[in-house]
């Protein structure tokens, strides 16, 4: 675990969700709540639409999950967790195959600092309806954004040479 997910006191961040006795599906996300503790205070507090993530890691029994921040009426609101940029699509990463717990996070803090564009990742403490999952990463959701991966939005009319720069987002 490195030093700077730890509060003072030498604990991380707990992420609390609770789905009100809905079971979290591969899609469409439900609506739950979401509470983060820190140092033993409230951090954050609010809703969020959540569903499991991945492909072949549906099949392990530690689920990954994605989840937007969502007003009160069920909408997207950008919310700044830590020192993470504002933004509404965020990802509770499950490093259950990496049973080192740091391999993808170690990985993603070289890259940003050799410069390159890396998801900002954190180790939490993961509660799911007052059970307690295990140690998660919380990651940003890789997507087109100034303070994500800022390239240039093509348009239709961008189909030759010159025109199509900027950059690609591939999964």
């Amino acid at each position: 675990i490195n030093p700077e997910d730890l509060d003072e006191d030498g604990r991380l961040a707990t992420f609390s969700v609770d789905t009100n006795g809905g079971t979290i599906p591969d899609e469409p996300k439900i609506n739950a709540n979401l509470e983060i503790i820190v140092g033993g205070q409230e951090y954050y507090s609010g809703k969020i639409g959540i569903e499991i993530r991945g492909a072949s890691s549906q099949s392990y029994p530690k689920k990954q999950y994605g989840f937007e921040t969502w007003d009160s009426e069920g909408n997207d609101i950008d919310v700044a967790f830590f020192d993470f940029p504002p933004e509404e699509d965020w990802i509770l990463n499950a490093p259950y195959a990496d049973k080192s717990l740091m391999r993808n996070k170690l990985v993603y803090d070289l890259s940003r600092a050799m410069g390159r564009y890396a998801s900002r990742a954190k180790f939490v403490e993961f509660k799911l309806n007052g059970l307690d999952k295990g140690t998660y990463v919380l990651l940003e959701k890789i997507k087109k954004d100034p303070s994500r991966v800022d390239i240039a939005t093509l348009k239709a009319s961008d189909v030759d040479g010159d025109e199509v720069t900027g950059g690609y987002i591939l999964k």
